[in-house]
């Protein structure tokens, strides 16, 4: 594998002969390149001289600087730019990028997590960090941009028509984050200090939830050796409450003949049940960023930086889960809503299981992103530029999910406490307002002498992924060439490795009291009751209980640590480790392993500069290859067939399993991706622009594991297998075209943007089961005939295989897109600050999908599409001292809440307010007031129908107070 790595690697680089552009990473040089000249040289191309540059001051600066960006670049582009190196005043990127045209948020805990592109999903989006592909440490395609500190960031740019010098990976679009070249600063020495206090008004309806918080950061850029040396040092600390109050509707898993109707009509559908929280904890960011940057000579510029950020969460949640088991209890006074049961009286039976289970979850998530880059530019003739690059990125997560259970007894202080199993839950939803609750055992829920610890859970997920990249790219300037006025071509080499641990360690029962294994009796020095307040207050008050307490006296002698194993129940483990009746916990071993995923691509690129009818048109026209090698571990069950490969496999708890296979299975497969981007320069101060592209995205990483298992019916011969992920998926493709027409006013600053999108999207992954596959033309080890017990032989055949695959139903998205941006200087002095930025966009598609939510079937639109998402901002500066409004706007879309397990739900529409003053005192001193979710913003959401209530849940208001000091 190494020697043909390095020989495709050797062979593509002299393939390119003098090959290769710039990167994304070089995507502001070549920005300042044409802001300077635009194609000079060129009698149809105009200086920057001619072509008039805004320049202002403030908040105003680097909203005008991002248009200027915009209107020389070469593709459709959005950016945001900072004055300096800590000027961006959001709390992650996610929050800045929501400011710009058709991009919206999903938020998380009430920050803005993930975002969306035009009606795209993030798993749709793919992320650069100076021109470099970044990993993630969800285990997913998309970063999670709370990783990466604003303060750290000099600028950003959301590519919405890509060219091919750009990394492949973005359907919806490819953001490109920046950290700050030092031989760029103003000055021969910056240096920027930023501090702010927090404080969440939610955070005191919190039992044990943290009120304050607090940022700082320090940043420092200095130029050495007559300006060719420069050194850039960042760091940026975020420490912040993440606090909560919610109402969580699980989804209809249940089925039962309700209405008594008729009995030949479907069941009516029943919820599994629901949760009623206080969500809390503490957030702790710490970032790092360093680069250095030297210019030897006119010719050479070399330059390494390196980014790293560790972001640390200890989160809980105390309350109530309630379990309503309705195919098996007693059901009254059923309320419905189509066939989905909304409310009722639900009585527990004697074989039923019907309960609330009080909750005080303990999570805690360790995650570090890692980014490194060396990047050499060399000019090796007055028209060829050579750069050369090599970079690693990296991300580690530890997940840590402890849950611990409670249910009341009939009397916790006897010797063998039982089970109390008179349970009578009343409830009605009210759509996207709160429930209406009662419980016949709520005076128990706050009473220690009935409260009993039942079962305690841990289920951690250890990610790692890590991808290393090898670059090279050149740019040859034609003279007198026509129409062609420069060659770039490059080729690129990458090799990533994901991989996924998946450990248990459960005691006691969720839903009994176990003799083996009893519950544990409460103390007062382990509790807490709480009540809920404001428009949660109806719901019951319960008791918090700290669970390091619990479970020191629960285990006295250590608290038992997750392991990844089988399970002493499992079938397979030796005879002599098997326990009758013990768990089977294999899916901790299956559900882990690793992905290993090899890229070359290679393209090239005529860059234009030409007229058409005395029009000045430039742009460019390239195709890119991509090849792509992926593969993943694999265990397939083969019934203990040695024969078949199975071998002995030992898990971390030195149970041994002999009916599994392990192996590495994969496929190999080649995209070219052609694209084209034209720029018609109508006047000095209008254009308009076209382009078209093939693109693609991977399948997020984590869904080309392998947990692929099969059997043979011995009795017909027929082989039947599953997967839910599979190293055979291939990517998300799209065919797109762009058109926008972009204005740039002359007589004030700003401009007007409208744009026209389409996209066809080829294929989606979906999982569904495939008749009469194939198993032995897949690749899967079948024999051609197999032995029954009676001696005699049948022969194989194709059978059913559920999985995960590229269907083809794709469809269109198609929307539009107007922006506005303008400073009012016209207006009298006093006034002259003041300014606006807003925009709308539209998106539709004819895509529908169907999801299986429990026993509920329905179908949904393109998950993070909305049709409607708007933003403003206005403005107003003044002698230093300036003041904004912003306002985003999404109305409803499909997305996954997080209960039990993660669920595909509607979210409703929301609109997000924040506010922020500010005063510069002189030229180094400036004080800033903000608010974030100025109007408590909640999130709502629903299963299909708003009457089906999801998620209703409260984050508070953010404030913050501070200073930021240069010199």
């Amino acid at each position: 594998m190494s020697n043909y790595k390095h020989s495709l690697l050797t062979l593509a680089i002299a393939a390119a002969g003098f090959s290769c552009s710039i990167s994304a990473a070089e995507a502001n040089q070549q920005l300042t390149q044409q802001q300077d000249q635009v194609s000079a040289g060129s009698n149809t191309s105009k200086t920057r001289e001619e072509v008039e540059v805004i320049e202002v001051k403030g908040f105003s600066s680097s909203l005008i600087k991002s248009l200027n960006d915009k209107r020389f670049a070469d593709t459709v582009v959005e950016a945001i730019s900072a004055d300096d190196l800590g000027a961006l005043p959001d709390v992650s990127m996610a929050d800045a990028l929501t400011r710009l045209p058709g991009i919206s948020a999903v938020r998380t805990g009430g920050q803005a997590s993930e975002i969306n592109i035009r009606g795209m999903a993030g798993g749709f989006v793919f992320s650069t960090l100076n021109g470099r592909e970044q990993v993630s440490t969800s285990g997913k395609r998309n970063i999670e941009f709370e990783q990466y500190p604003s303060e750290l960031i000099s600028s950003a740019a959301v590519y919405k028509s890509p060219k091919v010098s750009l990394i492949e990976g973005g359907v919806a679009g490819t953001v490109e984050l920046k950290t700050a070249s030092p031989l760029k600063a103003k000055e021969t020495h910056n240096f920027t200090v930023n501090a702010r206090g927090m404080m969440n008004d939610r955070a005191d309806e919190i039992p044990g939830g943290q009120e304050t918080g607090d940022r700082l950061s320090f940043s420092y850029q200095g130029k050495f050796l007559e300006d060719t040396l420069g050194v850039a040092l960042g760091f940026a600390r975020l420490y912040q409450p993440s606090v909560s109050t919610q109402f969580v509707g699980l989804a209809y898993n249940k089925q039962l003949d309700v209405d008594g109707i008729d009995e030949s009509s479907p069941n009516e559908l029943i919820s599994e049940g629901f949760e009623m929280q206080h969500r809390g904890g503490e957030e702790t960011r710490n970032g790092y960023m360093a680069a250095i940057e030297w210019i030897p000579t006119d010719k050479l510029t070399v330059k390494a930086d390196a980014f790293l950020s560790k972001f640390d969460t200890e989160a809980f949640a105390r309350g109530f889960r309630v379990k309503l088991e309705g195919d098996s209890a007693a059901i009254g006074n059923p309320v419905l809503n189509d066939n989905l049961v909304i409310g009722g009286t639900f009585n527990r039976k004697t074989n039923g299981n019907t309960r609330v289970e009080l909750v005080n979850d303990d999570n805690t998530d360790n995650d570090e992103v890692q980014s490194f880059g060396f990047n050499v530019d060399f000019e090796a003739t007055d028209q060829l530029t050579l750069n050369f690059d090599l970079s690693h990125s990296s991300a580690d997560s530890v997940f840590k999910n402890g849950l611990l259970w409670s249910l009341v007894a009939e009397d916790a202080t006897v010797a063998n406490p039982v089970l109390d199993s008179n349970v009578s839950i009343s409830y009605l939803l009210n759509g996207l307002n709160l429930p209406d609750v009662g419980f016949n055992q709520e005076a128990a829920f706050t009473d220690i002498d009935r409260v009993m610890v039942s079962k305690y859970g841990i289920y951690p997920y250890i990610n790692s992924d890590e991808v290393n990249a090898i670059k090279l790219d050149g740019k040859y300037e034609l003279e007198n060439a026509g129409f062609i006025s420069s060659i770039e071509a490059g080729v690129r080499y990458t090799e990533r490795e994901y991989s996924n641990d998946r450990q248990v360690f459960e005691y006691g029962s969720d839903g009994a009291f176990l003799s083996s294994q009893p519950p544990l009796r409460l103390t007062d020095d382990m509790v807490e009751m709480v009540d809920f307040s404001g428009n949660f207050s109806h719901f019951p008050s319960y008791l918090a209980i700290d669970l390091n307490k619990a479970l020191n006296a629960w285990f006295p002698q250590g608290i038992p640590q997750p392991v990844q194993t089988w399970g002493t129940g499992k079938t397979g483990v030796l005879e002599s480790q098997r326990v009758t009746g013990g768990p089977d916990t294999a899916w901790s071993v299956l559900q882990s392993g690793e992905v290993y995923e090899d890229v070359m691509a290679a393209y090239v690129m005529a860059n234009l500069d030409t007229e058409v009818f005395s029009i000045p048109v430039t742009g460019n026209i390239g195709v890119r290859m991509v090849e792509t090698k992926q593969n993943a571990t694999d265990l397939t069950n083969v019934g203990g067939d040695a024969t078949l490969g199975a071998q002995n496999i030992t898990d971390e708890a030195g149970l041994v399993n002999t009916h599994y296979k392990p192996s590495i299975i994969g496929q190999t497969y080649r995209d070219y991706l052609p694209q084209l981007n034209l720029n018609f320069a109508l006047t000095d101060s209008d254009q308009l622009r076209f382009a078209a592209a093939k693109v693609m995205s991977r399948p997020p990483i984590d869904r080309l594991a392998s947990n692929t298992s099969y059997t043979v019916d011995t009795l017909t011969g027929q082989v039947n297998g599953s997967s839910s992920n599979s190293p055979f998926l291939k990517p998300f493709y799209a065919t797109q075209y762009d058109l926008s027409y972009e204005k740039y006013f002359t007589e004030t600053d700003g401009a007007f943007v409208a744009a026209v999108f389409y996209k066809n999207i080829e294929s989606f992954i979906n999982t569904f089961t495939i008749a009469d596959f194939d198993f032995k033309a897949a690749g899967f080890p079948i024999p051609d005939f197999i032995v029954r017990e009676n001696g005699s032989t049948i022969e194989t055949k194709p059978g059913n295989y559920t999985t995960a695959v590229n269907n083809d139903k794709g469809g269109y998205i198609r929307g539009a897109e107007i922006a506005y941006t303008q400073v009012f200087k016209f207006l009298p002095s006093f006034w002259q600050g003041l300014g606006f930025s807003g925009s709308y966009s539209y998106t539709e598609s004819e895509i529908q999908q169907q999801v299986s939510l429990g026993a509920q079937t329905i179908d949904i639109t393109l998950p993070g599409l909305s049709k409607n998402v708007m933003t403003a901002t206005l403005f107003w500066e003044y002698e230093g001292f300036e003041t904004r409004l912003s306002g985003r706007y999404r109305d409803n879309f499909v997305s996954e809440q997080v209960a039990v397990e993660a669920q595909t739900v509607n979210f409703d529409g929301e609109m997000v307010f924040d506010y922020q003053a500010s005063y510069q005192i002189n030229d180094n001193l400036g004080v800033l007031f903000q608010v974030n979710n100025l109007t408590d913003e909640p999130t709502k959401s629903y299963f299909g129908n708003e009457a089906n209530t999801g998620t209703i849940q409260f984050f508070g208001r953010q404030y913050f107070v501070g200073a930021n000091y240069r010199f």
